[in-house]
């Protein structure tokens, strides 16, 4: 019997996001989705609370994490609809069910749950489902129409690099672990090449625990997503007399352009 000839996860990735037509070769997403800011009363002493992801987190859902970044991807051009096979997506992220075969039936379940945290809808074109994002904070209604972050008065953004389904053999959507995924976008969303976060602001701003935070931070360093440098300052309200800051540094290809980083800069 001849063999079988199926394309791989890679070939199909690298067919949908050049599908998207996306010069820039990111996917936006607004932080909102990671965090979202908080005003106060006055108008003074912003904050962050979680977003969307730390459910996501929380739920152990690697597979819907995924799938909402290659959707956010792809949905490139009005009115913002991805109508695709189920397969399609089941090949791009490899997801195989006890027999071997494209496990169609776990990207419907995980689009489900996607559906009931308010990050997108559903409807049906034919046989195939279309999916349409809603806003990246999972809040407002269904009249609330998704449009692209434009990075302007408070509409910021993070940029994952298609690098990220692309890059490496394993690639780095398939090397990294969940919780090394999201201190990734966690640290994208921090809007600067070099930034300095602990795990408890981490666990406080962005809802992950700290141990989370810490594994997640430790495994982007091990492989060289982060850089992390470690800064020394006088301390009068510490008992040594001095703390010791560390610093971490987006790589390659997750680095900002200068002028993004600086046009976007939140904190």
């Amino acid at each position: 019997m001849a063999e079988q000839v199926v394309a791989d996860a890679r070939s199909t990735l690298l067919f949908l996001l050049n599908s998207a037509g996306r010069k820039s070769r990111t996917a936006p997403i607004r932080t909102s989705f990671v965090g979202i800011p908080v005003m106060p009363e006055g108008g003074r002493g912003a904050r962050t609370r979680p977003g969307p992801m730390a459910a996501l987190v929380k739920r152990h859902d690697a597979t819907a994490l995924d799938l909402y970044l290659l959707l956010m991807a792809l949905a490139s051009a009005e009115p913002y609809d991805v109508t695709r096979d189920a397969r399609f997506f089941a090949r791009a992220l490899d997801l195989k069910d006890g027999r071997g075969r494209f496990n169609t039936g776990a990207i419907s379940k995980a689009w489900a749950r996607l559906e009931r945290q308010n990050l997108i809808t559903r409807a049906r074109k034919g046989r195939v489902a279309s999916i349409t994002p809603r806003l990246e904070s999972g809040e407002g209604s269904e009249a609330d129409k998704y449009t692209p972050p434009s990075g302007a008065n408070g509409d910021y953004y993070l940029r994952v690099p298609f690098d990220y389904w692309l890059t490496g053999d394993p690639t780095l959507h398939e090397r990294l672990t969940l919780p090394e995924k999201a201190m990734l976008l966690i640290s994208l969303a921090r809007l600067k090449n070099e930034f300095r976060l602990t795990a408890a602001n981490a666990a406080r701003w962005y809802g992950v625990s700290q141990e989370t935070a810490q594994r997640g931070l430790q495994g982007l360093v091990e492989k060289k997503v982060l850089g992390r440098r470690r800064e020394r300052r006088a301390a009068p309200e510490a008992p040594e007399g001095f703390t010791i800051d560390t610093y971490y540094s987006l790589t390659g290809a997750f680095r900002l352009p200068k002028r993004v980083a600086t046009d976007q800069a939140a904190r």
